[in-house]
């Protein structure tokens, strides 16, 4: 056996014990990759570079028109001379200079030259050339120290980071021609990872040469996937790109006496001018990380399952940028240069929409969301190598998003809002209402006493309803219900119509359709579909169906599923739709929760402008029984409330003392203490008021006569807490609405250095509500 044929395995198994070893450490930085500050930039890009050779020709006026060329093909730097400065400067090119003693003795007056790019120094020398290297780099520096020394690193050699250890570069250059089958292609992404992560550490930009001549689906799948990594420039080789018709003396031939210039690689400017048009927004971006879906490349890392966006498909891969004003940016791309791919990311509901940047017009535009269980989901079709850069708008947090109550009714709102009759507290029984009138009225009387005042039946109880003062929640057939709806318009004990819980979007037109014909047939009733929050699909629900009254459920005490962290966005958002659109908002309630638990439920909520609550479960109520039959007293049934509902009863009794002034109200904006909740605000210090403590919100409303009112909530379920208010302005005084006595009562003020405080202490889960007098 020869030796070539011998030690040929032991290569391979030291090859692939460096992959290992890379692949290992590129997935610790992924996973780790938030628990490091950025390092202080050393050298920022110009711009994304996109770098090429030029055969210039020798009239100025000749050379013009070659800059204008390279200019329309997309192109923003070149390989040159001093000579081509001036021409260049005119046209926005950066040009790579020689580092030769001539233009070395030029470069103090270069160092300020818009012009220059930098100055190219060597290209794939092993690590025995980096002490020269490194003392060309300082020697550089000292009389231009604003443009970078450029070296060439060959990946495939592994020798970049100790070359980035010793020489020290401003900017740091590769080339890796992954689609050559000789040069190890599988470590593509491998150096892609290794070369960002040193760009990162070291504060400097990562440049890459490019195979040109690879065929044009193959070129854009290097350029698009090195831009996801954050890449900000390219060059190319065979490097000759930019020529012109001439003699073979360099007399350019020229036609109807214009210069003839072309281009050797035909469909490098339609890939330059797509990275041109993202060019502007990616430079000011930096790469947090990249994952990527199966099937996994080596150093490959796929989005975790609590990551706030999620990545699938096949043969694609996300880039995930950050902007200066802390921006969220995305860059998906097809790493098959075959065929086209479909890259799916799913969104938490802290994402509120997403915008692709259009080509070649570098106009932002939104793109569909689909809603599904938990988030929202983008599909995009990305074409063979190709990538696109998205824009993600989150939910607001801080003073963001400040206005979102307001702004343009959503299209074709009912001309005619519905108001509540009270805040509706709506509860059911366990079973079918007993047969006996006046058993029922037993029953209703009960419920009505424990400070519910709607009940869940179907039509045949409405006279037990009317008879007790009870709103009814019909349900049943709604073939029925609509049938009778004519009859019901002017029933003062209908509260609305119950069609369906917790659809999925595609019954949102049916929903619509029901909601027209229920209006048509009695006006002055809602429809109630209740959605879940965590399917994020109520922004589409209200713009397709129209509704006249808005529900939702979010189970926040239950677990991860209801994605308890978004309980104030969801509750901001629907609270928005309301407001915008004149439509009550109501909740659905985990009666289950502890009774502290539930009480913040109920009163955050009010806070928020919340102005019903129904339940699950939903039935609190039944009789006494024996082997199934009733137990009787003086002839009639002995309600009884279930588990968990006589606490659930005080609520009620509360938020009963409080409706009629409640409704008398607008709210007008909630803020909270820090730290803020997602989506929440804090009081802007100009605010005529001030709030401090703990885990403490404020619902700010207004009546008619323009009197303001504030309703401070603790949600903090486990512990009392102190709402300290500092006034700015004249308030007079203070009354805090009694529920016990219904009336309002004075609180005192304290005068504290021109200001005067108000301090209230919240029970677990508690809130009140404070009428301002004077101060406007």
């Amino acid at each position: 056996m020869n030796r070539a044929v011998q030690t040929r395995p032991l290569y391979a198994i030291v090859a692939a014990i460096l992959c290992c070893s890379i692949i290992a450490r590129a997935g610790l930085s992924q996973e780790s990759k938030k628990e490091n500050a950025p390092a202080k930039v050393r050298y920022r890009m110009p711009a994304i570079m996109m770098q090429a050779h030029v055969e210039w020709p020798k009239d100025p006026k000749l050379m013009n028109e070659m800059a204008q060329f390279i200019v329309a093909s997309g192109f923003n730097s070149c390989e040159g001379g001093v000579e081509n400065l001036d021409v260049c400067r005119a046209h926005g090119i950066k040009v790579v200079l020689p580092s030769d003693d001539a233009t070395y003795k030029l470069a103090p007056k270069l160092k300020d030259d818009a012009a220059v790019f930098g100055y190219f120094v060597s290209d794939r020398k092993k690590s025995a050339a980096f002490p020269g290297f490194a003392a060309t780099a300082r020697k550089w520096e000292q009389v231009d120290p604003n443009h970078p020394t450029i070296f060439i690193n060959y990946a495939v050699w592994n020798e970049f980071t100790r070359f980035n250890a010793e020489v020290k570069p401003m900017l740091l250059n590769f080339y890796h021609y992954h689609w050559d089958s000789r040069r190890y292609p599988d470590r593509y992404f491998i150096f892609l990872t290794m070369f960002r992560e040193l760009g990162l550490k070291h504060g400097i930009p990562v440049m890459q040469c490019v195979a040109s001549n690879d065929g044009a689906p193959r070129v854009r799948q290097t350029i698009f996937t090195s831009l996801a990594y954050g890449v900000q420039g390219f060059q190319f080789w065979p490097p000759w790109i930019f020529n012109y018709a001439h003699d073979g003396k360099g007399n350019a031939t020229l036609k109807d006496g214009k210069l003839a210039p072309h281009v050797t690689i035909p469909y490098l400017p339609d890939i330059a001018r797509d990275v041109r048009t993202l060019a502007p927004e990616l430079i000011r971006l930096r790469s947090v990380a990249v994952f990527h879906a199966d099937p996994l490349p080596p150093s490959g890392v796929k989005t975790k399952e609590d990551y706030w966006f999620r990545l699938t498909g096949n043969e694609v891969m996300v880039g995930e940028f950050e902007g200066e004003a802390k921006g969220k940016f995305l860059m998906p791309v097809n790493r098959d240069a075959g065929k086209a791919r479909e890259a799916v990311l799913t969104f938490g509901v802290e994402v509120k929409g997403v915008e692709v940047m259009r080509r070649p017009s570098g106009k932002w535009e939104s793109i569909p969301l689909t809603s599904t269980d938990g988030g929202r989901t983008a599909t995009l079709k990305l074409e063979p190598g190709d990538g696109q850069l998205l824009r993600i708008s989150t939910a607001p947090t801080g003073d963001a998003g400040k206005d979102e109550p307001k702004g343009k009714p959503d299209a074709k709102k009912p001309a005619a809002g519905y108001r509540v009759p009270e805040i509706m507290l709506v509860s059911g029984t366990l079973g079918d209402w007993p047969k006996e009138r006046e058993d029922q009225d037993v029953l209703a009387r009960f419920i009505r006493e424990k400070g519910f005042n709607c009940v869940e039946v179907e039509m045949d109880m409405l006279d037990t309803c009317r008879r007790n003062k009870l709103y009814a929640r019909l349900g049943g057939d709604i073939n029925a219900m609509l049938k009778a709806a004519p009859t019901l318009k002017d029933d003062p004990a209908v509260f609305c119509y119950f069609i369906s819980d917790r659809k999925p979007r595609e019954a949102f037109p049916e929903f619509e359709r029901i909601t027209r014909a229920f209006e048509k047939a009695d006006p002055n009733h809602p429809t109630m579909f209740i959605n879940k929050a965590a399917y994020n699909q109520y922004d589409e629900f209200v713009k397709v169906v129209r509704p006249t009254l808005l529900s939702y459920y979010q189970y926040e005490w239950r677990g991860k599923a209801d994605r308890p962290e978004f309980n104030f966005l969801f509750l901001r958002s629907f609270r928005g739709h309301a407001l915008r659109n004149g439509i009550p908002l109501v909740r659905c309630v985990d009666s289950k929760a502890t009774p502290a638990q539930v009480r913040q439920t109920h009163f955050t909520s009010l806070a928020y402008g919340v102005q019903g609550f129904h339940y699950s479960p939903s039935w609190h109520f039944d009789w006494k029984k024996d082997q199934g039959k009733p137990v009787l007293e003086n002839g009639r049934i002995v309600p009884v409330a279930l588990a968990g509902v006589e606490a659930l009863s005080l609520i009620a009794l509360d938020i009963k003392a409080l409706s009629p002034e409640l409704l008398k109200l607008k709210s007008v904006e909630v803020y909270h203490t820090e730290p803020l909740p997602v989506a929440c605000l804090k009081a802007p210090k100009d605010l005529w008021f001030q709030m401090a403590g703990e885990k403490l919100l404020v619902g700010v409303f207004q009546d008619d006569q323009q009197r303001r009112y504030l309703m401070p909530v603790n949600h903090d379920v486990g512990k009392a807490q102190t709402a300290t208010f500092r006034f700015k302005t004249a308030e007079k005084a203070v009354h805090r609405f009694d529920r016990k006595a219904s009336r309002w009562v004075p609180l005192s003020l304290k005068e504290d250095g021109g200001s005067r405080v108000l301090e209230v202490t919240l029970a677990p889960g508690d809130g009140d509500l404070l009428r301002i007098e004077g101060g406007n």
